[in-house]
């Protein structure tokens, strides 16, 4: 049985990640300003959308930009991309391009889960 269908490799990344994450939080691995000579100003986390009025304007912002935005073009930008996807060529300076066209995130992103799929661990 290979490594990978045991469920080795991914133990051992997994245990790895742990360990490195663990040391870092104890202050074994040093991390400037993260936990060790951060700026004594320094204000942690800074929190996205944490007002409600501010979501509330990036969501009409988003609904307008797809009222307004020719739908063949963004049709024909994800087709482009699942293509590429599909070809196993290099996707970032076709989605550069492809971006005027006033895709969104979420958009090409959905685009690459239905190509891809989404990966999940084996669980063991």
């Amino acid at each position: 049985m290979s490594a990978v269908e045991s469920g080795w490799v991914h133990a051992e990344i997994s245990d790895a990640a742990y360990k490195y994450q663990c040391d870092i939080e104890s202050g074994e691995m040093p991390i400037v300003g993260m936990n060790c000579f951060r700026a004594e100003d320094e204000v942690l986390p800074i929190e996205l959308f944490s007002s409600p009025e501010t979501l509330k304007v990036q969501k009409e912002k988003l609904r307008r930009i797809r009222k307004e935005r020719d739908s063949r073009k963004v049709q024909k930008s994800l087709e482009a991309i699942a293509r590429c996807c599909e070809r196993d060529e290099n996707l970032m300076e076709l989605i550069v391009g492809e971006v005027k066209n006033l895709i969104t995130e979420g958009e090409i992103s959905r685009t690459l889960k239905r190509v891809y799929g989404v990966w999940e661990p084996p669980l063991f």
